[in-house]
Formats: structure tokens, sequence, C-alpha cells
């Protein structure tokens, strides 16, 4: 990652003098794009210093991440350690038990309590839940909505989702006419059904009043709700502005993501809602990579709700305004700038409720992430840590 200092056992790799080379993409999003760190210092054996080119608040929340948990070496404070050897050409990763890790459980015992962790990517979905029944792994990570309510049937095996894994929402595009007008773009959110979008999710999602889950900071408690469903409403606002019917076009991915377990169908579903009030969008397959570069009046975006408010807020609203002429990217901006977790609270809040003013976007649901496990296995949260987990006989 950069230089190396030394202090007695700790080593600490500082990017003073060399930025993060490329083999490093996990770390260049967490720290390095936009650069943030500009030398870390070991002051003694327990402390390291950070120092930023400016304050930068989801500094800690992005240090704890899973990227940032895993011991190398002797360096670390993950509860898995990796050795130098433990990539394989394949990508299986192997990691053994951290004897040095700081935590414990509530009984006084180290963890982890497993001796080790073998990581082995399967990209075929159905494949990574047959391993997972032939009883070869203990985890299979990332699985459709289909499979993971079949598991629910098998007594084998329990699912284990991590709850509100990532933001659905309808982008729409300010500058397409006649959707520059913010009354055009309220109508819209107004005649969204997000009820009617679980039938999609089958129990794995909840409906989104704002960018954040609750529990999040900067979630606002006052928001009951994005928009009232008033279709009728909605309706009305387009006819009185001499505006319906209009005919655009609902880009959305090809294949599922994080947050579309049948990106069609929920297209289908929007597509139904805007025609009751005049508005009829023609559906278009984009590549999941391709997606962002799209040009498009509606577009079913997917954010990862990270460990910080910044991980959502900054690529929604922020990342593609480097200007930051308009108030709620300044607010966000604001936000990222300040170590506070209290300003930065209210400025969140303050960009929800301007959210629900301008319609730049519709939060639809907060979709869940379905993981499956074996039965035997014990305390695994649904989540990339494994400190607490152990298996039964």
């Amino acid at each position: 990652m950069g230089d190396v200092e030394r202090r007695g056992d700790l080593d600490v790799h500082s990017p003073e003098r060399r930025p993060l080379p490329r083999r490093y993409p996990p770390y260049r999003a967490l720290f390095d794009d936009p650069p943030s760190i500009v030398r870390v210092q070991a002051v003694d054996l327990r402390t390291v210093r950070f120092d930023l080119r400016a304050p930068y608040g989801p500094f800690l929340a992005h240090l704890a991440s899973p990227e940032a948990a895993i011991a190398r070496g002797t360096a670390g404070t993950g509860p898995f350690a990796a050795s130098a050897t433990a990539l394989a050409p394949d990508g299986t990763l192997t990691l053994r038990r951290n004897d040095s890790y700081w935590r414990r459980d509530p009984t006084g015992k180290q963890l982890p309590y497993l001796d080790g962790l073998v990581l082995r990517p399967v990209r075929d979905p159905i494949s990574r839940l047959a391993e997972l029944r032939a009883g070869r792994v203990d985890v299979a990570l990332d699985l459709p909505i289909g499979q993971a309510s079949s598991v629910r049937s098998d007594p084998s095996l329990v699912v284990s989702p991590r709850k509100d894994a990532a933001l659905a929402s309808l982008g729409i595009d300010s500058t397409a006419a006649p959707f520059d007008r913010p009354e055009a773009r309220r109508a819209v959110a107004m005649a969204i059904n997000r009820n009617a979008l679980s039938a999609v999710y089958t129990g794995t999602s909840r409906p989104a009043t704002q960018a954040v889950p609750p529990g999040t900071l900067g979630y606002d408690d006052s928001v009951a709700e994005f928009a009232t469903l008033d279709p009728d409403g909605a309706r009305k606002t387009l006819l009185d502005l001499h505006l319906a019917p209009i005919a655009t076009e609902l880009v959305y991915p090809s294949l599922p993501t994080a947050a579309y377990p049948d990106p069609q169908r929920v297209a289908q579903s929007i597509a139904a809602d805007l025609g009751k009030i005049g508005v009829v969008a023609r559906l278009r397959a984009v590549d999941p990579a391709a997606l962002s570069d799209t040009r498009a009046a509606f577009k079913l975006d997917t954010t990862a709700i990270g460990l910080d408010p910044d991980d959502v807020f900054w690529p929604l609203y922020a990342a593609a305004d480097p200007s930051g002429s308009s108030l709620i990217v300044g607010l966000v901006r604001r936000a990222r700038g300040d170590a506070d977790p209290s300003k930065r609270a209210e400025l969140y809040k303050q960009v929800s409720k301007i959210a629900r003013t301008d319609v730049l976007r519709v939060p639809l649901v907060f979709a869940d992430r379905p993981n499956a496990a074996t039965a035997r296995l014990v305390g695994y949260p649904g989540i990339e840590y494994f400190g607490t987990v152990w298996l039964r006989p």
C-alpha cells in the first residue's frame, strides 16, 4: 500500500509517497477515491495515527468495513489472518485464526471460535446452493429470491438474510421535459405503489420512505412516507398542466442486482403504475455495468447500503455533480466533510426533506440479501463477519 513504517511488531503502510496501487481496489474505494489519507504513522504499539487531507465523515466507518478487517501477517485487527499464500489461483482465499484478535465473547473467551475460513468463489448461484445442500460448504452467499424461498422448506438449512442490503430507487432525469418540472416529478412519485412490489421480493424487502433505512445515521423519523399513493391526484396534476399523455422511456438492469431479484417484473409494475396517470413508459433492458451511463427519463438504480450514510447519499446525489451547485449536493458535501456525527445526521435529514420536494429520484424498497447456511452453523448474523460463528457437531 506504499511505504512501510515499523514500530516494534507493528507494521504500518503509508500512502504518503506512493498512492495506493491499482491492485487494492477496495482500499481505493474506501480511502483513496477521492484521495483522503495523506500519511499513516505508528505512534506506539497500540496507536496508529491517520493524517487526512480534510475532515472526512465516513472515515471511521470505512476503517471498520469488512474489506479492512483481515489481518495480514502480524498486522491488522480482524478475527482472521491471510498469509502470503492465502489466495489461490482459482480465487479461493484461505484464512487462519488471528490469535491476537482483540474481541472476547460475554464469558471472556477470546474470539473467533473457528480455526479458520475458506472462502471459495462460485459464480453460478444455482451451483452455490447445490454445494450447500451437498455439505461441501457451510454458507452460500447472494442467493436469488426463488432459491432462498426453497431453503426455508429444508430443515437442514436456514436463511440468514442481510437486512436492507440495497436500495432500489427510480431515478428521474430532471433535464428531460416534461420532468424538468417538479410538479411532474411529484406526480410520478404519487403514482408508484411500493406495496405492490412486495410480490416480487416475497417478504425480503420493505418500502423505502427515504434513501437510508431505519437505524442509519441521518434517518429522519418524522418522514412517514416519501409520497402519498394517489394516482387520481397525480393524473389530475398532469392534466391540469396540459402534460398528459406523456411517452417516455424506463431503463432497467438486464440482469438481477442486489436491489432487483427480477428487474423486468419491477419495471413492468412501475410502468403499469405510470400508465394509470397517463405516462406511457417504453421499457428497455440495459447491462447493469452500463446503466449509470445510460440516458433515459426513468432509470431503475441499485445502491448498496454501506456502513456510513455517505455510501448512499454521495452516489445518489453528489457524485454526478462535481460543481456542488445545488442545495442538496451542497448539504451532502458538507456532511461528508464533517466529523461530528450529530451535525452530519442533521444535514442528512435536511437532504431527505429536500429530496421529497425536488423528487430527483423516488425511493422504492430496501432489499435484503438472502444468504443460506447449514442449520449446524451458530451465531451467523447474515453479514461478512464470522468472528462469533461456530459449528454444532
